[in-house]
């Protein structure tokens, strides 16, 4: 009980005052080691739980992944079928950017091959979009369309010094993602 009440008062010292002594309490909660005991039995189901409540967020990276599972793939043998790049796949298997930042064509081979059903992709889709919206730390690089030239070019040319804001712009709203699906929509047909 006595280290909850050195926490409880470094945190109304943190609050009620700008002195040294709410820094002394700070370095005692950051850097002092708390020792906890827990069975490996213990440290497995709740790695599980993490596991399960993780997948029952229906992100797009998500359902890539089960699809992958189903097949019994790896992303190797899949890039391989469908012929993009690396990096893009694990960004996307990940949720680490935007899916109508992928051109239609290499989206639509994904879906087929793994056989998603359109309607699942695109709720899976705007999840993922919804979850990276709300991201505060945005990587304005995985912003840019995949399969652009100037993706490929020196760091100097004006199509990677877009500013933060413009290259959000392209991709960060439901229009652009709405304009993505119907047209995803309809090659898929």
């Amino acid at each position: 009980m006595k280290n909850q009440d050195t926490i409880d008062k470094a945190i109304k010292l943190l609050y009620l005052s700008d002195n040294e002594l709410s820094s002394n309490h700070t370095d005692v909660i950051f850097n002092k080691e708390y020792k906890t005991k827990m069975s490996d039995k213990q440290k497995q189901r709740m790695l599980m739980q993490l596991k399960q409540e993780h997948s029952a967020v229906h992100t797009f990276g998500n359902v890539l992944t089960q699809a992958m599972e189903a097949k019994k793939w790896d992303v190797q043998s899949l890039i391989e079928k469908v012929h993009v790049p690396l990096s893009v796949m694990e960004n996307l298997l990940t949720d680490k950017i935007y899916a109508n930042t992928v051109p239609v064509g290499f989206m639509k081979n994904i879906l087929s091959i793994l056989e998603i059903p359109f309607d699942e992709a695109a709720s899976a889709i705007r999840e993922s979009f919804d979850s990276l919206k709300v991201q505060p730390s945005y990587n304005v690089a995985g912003a840019r369309p995949m399969a652009r030239k100037s993706n490929h070019r020196k760091t100097n040319s004006s199509a990677v010094r877009i500013g933060n804001s413009k290259t959000k712009a392209l991709f960060e709203n439901e229009e652009a993602l709405n304009k993505y699906l119907n047209h995803l929509e309809q090659i898929m047909e």
